[in-house]
């Protein structure tokens, strides 16, 4: 891994007194003052006169935002006080976004580990991420344990054809057109569940999504059905923050069950999940 880049600090010191080096620009009708550039859309698009500094950033905005440290603000905001920072890493394996997320993901079942393969950041072995991956960062990062990522730029809650169809291909559907539905995608729940079950659950969810999108009927049941498998896949490997009590192993054979899965083809997803969360060092049931 390379050395993280360290991005430029945007204060400048004047008579002693640290201020940032922003300007007043107008992002969708309204005047904020800010050093963001001005040919990247960085925020989800918003009701007429909401601020920008309010809002969610984009996720697929963030693959081209250079390596920096960013605030926005009101035009009359006084240095060095404003409304949003946002910070952007980089290194040789990929771009980090800081607090896009505040408590996106923390280390539930000694998880960190096999996080920090999918890019995200820690500030030490308890903590909630400090940074998550941009996508461009997750797709090469889950690539090297094994998942082919599939990205949505231009959807949040990716739709059930195009979601079965990624699966089909033996591809992890990922939304980048909505923060709430990245995040949902890449924390440690779903595309945890991909890693850990490797081929076994690749294969599985394969055959499903193609005879979902054969029958051509109830796709939204099969798609939802999907979601729940897989966390709960990844919810039979180690505890979770969700819900520490659930019996996963007893829902886990639900679920699967109503997707035409056997008990058997279930039974090897499990145990090969398991097998590969000890080697991220994860405390497996």
């Amino acid at each position: 891994m390379g050395d993280m880049y360290t991005p430029p600090n945007p204060f400048e010191s004047e008579a002693g007194i640290d201020r940032l080096v922003l300007s007043d620009r107008i992002i969708d009708g309204v005047t904020v003052r800010t050093n963001l550039p001005e040919d990247i859309a960085v925020f989800e698009g918003s009701s007429v006169g909401e601020q920008p500094y309010n809002r969610r950033l984009l996720p697929s905005a963030m693959n081209s935002l250079p390596a920096g440290n960013y605030a926005v603000g009101s035009p009359d905001a006084t240095d060095p006080f404003f409304d949003r920072n946002i910070v952007v890493t980089q290194d040789n394996d990929g771009k980090y976004i800081e607090g896009m997320y505040q408590g996106l993901t923390a280390n539930t079942g000694n998880s960190q580990a096999l996080l920090a393969k999918l890019g995200y950041k820690y500030e030490n072995a308890y903590s909630a991420a400090k940074s998550v991956p941009t996508p461009e960062t997750v797709v090469r990062h889950a690539a090297k344990l094994g998942v082919d990522v599939r990205c949505f730029p231009d959807q949040g809650l990716i739709d059930s054809n195009d979601y079965l169809k990624t699966f089909s291909e033996g591809r992890y559907p990922i939304s980048t057109g909505d923060a709430a539905y990245y995040a949902h995608d890449i924390q440690d729940d779903h595309i945890t569940a991909m890693v850990l079950g490797g081929e076994q659950l690749k294969d599985a969810l394969k055959h499903v999504a193609d005879e979902a999108l054969s029958k051509g009927e109830d796709l939204d049941s099969f798609a939802a059905g999907i979601d729940q498998f897989t966390a709960d896949v990844r919810g039979a490997v180690a505890p979770t923050e969700n819900d520490r009590e659930k019996d996963y192993d007893k829902h886990v054979l639900f679920v699967g069950r109503g997707l035409g899965l056997s008990d058997d083809k279930i039974s090897e997803i499990i145990e090969a999940a398991r097998l590969r969360g000890r080697e991220f060092g994860m405390d497996t049931y």
